[in-house]
């Protein structure tokens, strides 16, 4: 029984050394899991960034297209809008912050809500020949989705620790920024304008709507015998 204090701090010491071991093995996981979400996420910036910054310039293509003439004289767009499919990246999005994940996996939905309201400029503002509501409504959309795409390329190189990359020859954030202004611009410019004269011919019909049939003012009729 004497030597029961010494029994007693082994015991502790293992247990401690038992803990410590425990702790340790611990931190060297997390260390491990934190190091493979570095990667994932590394790589994941490096792919979508890459992707996002092509998807920026050819919507850089379409904010800037001013249209063709065709052989009917009517004005055509000559550039195609472009796509951004999130399904085709294999890439771990749990490797991002949610609010940009979110901000990413949403732009797909974005770019149809943005091609449905030009479709309907299409439809409803139908002003041929130079239809230029259309060609202002999609240069206008086009130039936001892709400074979009250049702000979420930027932030996801800049979390991942990469450098930004810059293109020497063609500023496509200034390309995107000056349609933005030009189309703004070509906007408050048309809702300063008074609206167009109806045609004579319209206006008489309009007339002819508006305003009643005369009738002439019965005549009494007298009776029989009298004066």
């Amino acid at each position: 029984m004497a030597d029961w204090p010494n029994t007693l701090i082994n015991g502790i010491t293992a247990l401690g050394g038992v803990g410590l071991g425990a702790w340790l093995t611990g931190r060297r996981e997390a260390s491990i899991r934190a190091n493979e979400t570095h990667k994932r996420s590394v790589y994941l910036a490096i792919v979508v960034s890459q992707a996002l910054e092509r998807f920026a310039s050819a919507a850089a293509d379409v904010a800037n297209d001013e249209g063709r003439y065709d052989e009917q004289e009517l004005r055509r767009p000559q550039v195609h809008t472009p796509h951004f499919e999130t399904a085709a990246f294999d890439v771990d999005w749990q490797a991002v912050p949610a609010d940009l994940a979110d901000a990413l996996l949403s732009l797909p939905l974005r770019i149809d809500e943005a091609n449905e309201r030009i479709a309907a400029v299409d439809e409803h503002d139908y002003d041929p020949p130079d239809f230029d509501a259309y060609f202002d409504t999609r240069r206008r959309l086009y130039a936001e989705l892709g400074l979009e795409a250049l702000r979420a390329a930027r932030t996801l190189r800049e979390q991942a620790g990469l450098p930004q990359r810059v293109d020497r020859e063609w500023d496509v954030e200034e390309a995107l920024v000056r349609a933005q202004v030009e189309s703004e611009q070509r906007r408050q410019a048309q809702a300063q304008q008074p609206p167009m004269p109806l045609p004579v011919s319209a206006l008489a019909a309009s007339n002819d709507q508006a305003t009643p049939a005369t009738t002439q003012p019965a005549v009494p009729v007298k009776s029989l015998g009298t004066e």
